[in-house]
């Protein structure tokens, strides 16, 4: 091994502990509760060498939501492959966002957060290959993998979790016209309106909160049942 191969994997070692810390503080007390000096002290290493990794907690923060959506989509790709018919790859991605949900329940709340803190979403701005821009969710140009965000901090991670994002939502899109095609999910379907609901339930379905566990076992249901409930609710299965 060369000298600059045992950098890169010192370097490599020593990102993979800051980040390994970082959650670890993040999961147990939430992002807000949280300074760059707990997880300085927390890796033994100075806050100052934190900086040559991550700029700062926010950035930090969206390199652990991103690891996580990694993993996700690694489940749902390994779940459809090789399914025959639509409903069943619907099916197998509910399942994959259920399991994304069981066994890495930090990621999942992580994400969630993400969605819903202080991040300035609702007016990010993308630019597609083509140099139009227009707000994403109110007036979005044409549907694009090259589209990236360009108007907030840390843009670039926020594009790797939206391309991750619509990774999944194209192939959920794919496995409905797939379900179509073969007869297994109804014809007046519309696959993009049913996906954007669909993810919009197992993004939130995934983790119930200490209530509806409360009032689930008021009436024997079990989380797991109720889970599975939400997806055939879903009203698109063919006969």
């Amino acid at each position: 091994m060369t000298i600059v191969q045992r950098r890169q994997r010192e370097k490599e070692r020593r990102r993979d502990d800051i980040v390994g810390a970082a959650e670890s503080l993040f999961f147990a007390k939430g992002y807000e509760n949280v300074t760059m000096d707990e997880i300085a002290k927390k890796v033994e290493l100075s806050r100052p060498t934190i900086y040559l990794y991550f700029e700062n907690k926010e950035s930090l923060y969206l390199f652990i939501v991103v690891r996580g959506l990694k993993r996700l989509s690694e489940i749902v790709q390994k779940k459809v492959k090789g399914k025959k018919k639509g409903i069943d790859g619907v099916r197998c991605i509910w399942n994959a966002y259920m399991e994304f949900a069981e066994e890495c329940p930090d990621h999942y709340m992580a994400y969630q957060y993400f969605l819903h803190g202080s991040f300035g979403l609702d007016r990010m701005m993308l630019v597609d290959p083509l140099g139009n821009m227009d707000m994403y969710g109110k007036r979005p140009v044409a549907p694009s993998q090259g589209q990236v965000v360009v108007n907030l901090p840390y843009a670039a991670q926020i594009t790797d979790i939206i391309s991750i994002h619509r990774d999944i939502f194209e192939i959920l899109c794919d496995q409905i016209g797939n379900g179509i095609d073969d007869g297994s999910i109804r014809r007046d379907v519309v696959p993009g309106e049913i996906a954007t609901i669909f993810l919009l339930l197992a993004e939130h379905g995934g983790i119930l909160n200490s209530i509806y566990k409360i009032e689930l076992a008021s009436k024997l249901i079990s989380p797991q049942k109720m889970r599975n409930s939400i997806m055939d609710n879903l009203d698109i299965q063919n006969g």
